[in-house]
């Protein structure tokens, strides 16, 4: 029997293919949050994943040509990253046998970075990383989502003192943590593709292919931290688009320079002294059997 994939991005419900064989698993991965717009905050946490199938020993049942109701979690900005869940009785999931819902991020604060949220619910379950510690002058890095194969790395710590390198972001779905900042550099975005970090005579680098942003660096003129990558971990080959965690936003911008955003999934930079970058969306997808023949992708 052939395997069919289902993105779904936008809308309060979801209308299931009318090929819907016995076989299927339900993910899910909430928002990222926002940078926060406070001085020399913690960096913000990854979105969280949790994952539901047909082969679990408990789960919610499935038909084909049917409506079920989701919520796709926002990408925040100076706030909480949203749930993103898919219910069968129209209400925001309680257990597996109604559901599967993965929490956002959460915001980093001027006392400490974002510890990874809780309160997902799946048969299978994976955190975003944890946000760096916020400095005396300079803000952490942000955590990479959690994914199927394993959580969100965590953002690193920014420099001691002021005139140093700033925190970068993790990598998503089982990931390395983000490399704390120096007194010459921001720290490395995690791998296997992490922005390089930021120093006088350089800009941080953005995440590559499910990495995190490398960190700025606090003075001179080449301020910006680098974004999170995009991610793949599953694949729409038709069109070329890509879905998945990516990577966690860098330490943060100057006043001058756009703070930096999270990857998908992933959390947004903070600030030192301008606004905090914006988390990544949420995402569903539905992975299932199909009595038809062929293999392909749909694009919800």
């Amino acid at each position: 029997m052939a395997t069919k994939v289902v993105f779904i991005t936008s809308g309060t419900s979801f209308t299931t293919p009318s090929d819907l064989g016995s076989s299927w698993t339900v993910e899910v991965i909430g928002a990222g949050a926002g940078g926060s717009n406070a001085s020399g905050v913690g960096g913000s946490s990854g979105g969280n994943y949790a994952r539901v199938s047909s082969s679990d020993a408990s789960h919610f049942t499935l038909a084909a040509s049917t409506s079920y109701t989701v919520a796709i979690g926002a990408g925040a900005v100076n706030t909480n990253g949203g749930s993103t869940w898919f219910s069968t009785t129209g209400t925001t999931p309680t257990a597996v046998t109604n559901g599967v819902l993965a929490t956002g991020g959460l915001i980093g604060t001027t006392s400490s970075g974002a510890a990874a949220n809780t309160g997902s619910i799946g048969t299978s379950i994976s955190l975003g990383g944890a946000g760096g510690p916020n400095g005396t002058a300079g803000a952490g890095g942000s955590g990479g989502a959690g994914g199927p194969s394993g959580a969100g790395g965590a953002g690193s710590a920014p420099y001691t003192v002021v005139g140093g390198g700033l925190g970068a972001g993790g990598a998503p779905n089982g990931g390395s943590a983000a490399t704390d900042a120096t007194s010459t550099a921001g720290g490395t975005g995690g791998g296997p593709n992490g922005g390089s970090g930021g120093t006088t005579s350089a800009a941080a680098g953005n995440g590559g292919l499910n990495s995190g942003g490398g960190g700025q660096f606090s003075t001179g003129s080449f301020r910006t931290g680098g974004n999170g990558g995009t991610g793949n971990i599953w694949t729409q080959t038709s069109d070329g688009a890509v879905a998945g965690p990516g990577g966690g936003g860098s330490g943060a911008s100057s006043t001058a320079t756009a703070p930096a955003n999270g990857g998908n999934y992933g959390g947004a930079g903070g600030r030192q002294t301008s606004g905090g970058g914006t988390g990544g969306q949420g995402i569903i997808v539905l992975t299932y059997t199909s009595n038809s023949g062929n293999f392909f992708f749909l694009l919800n």
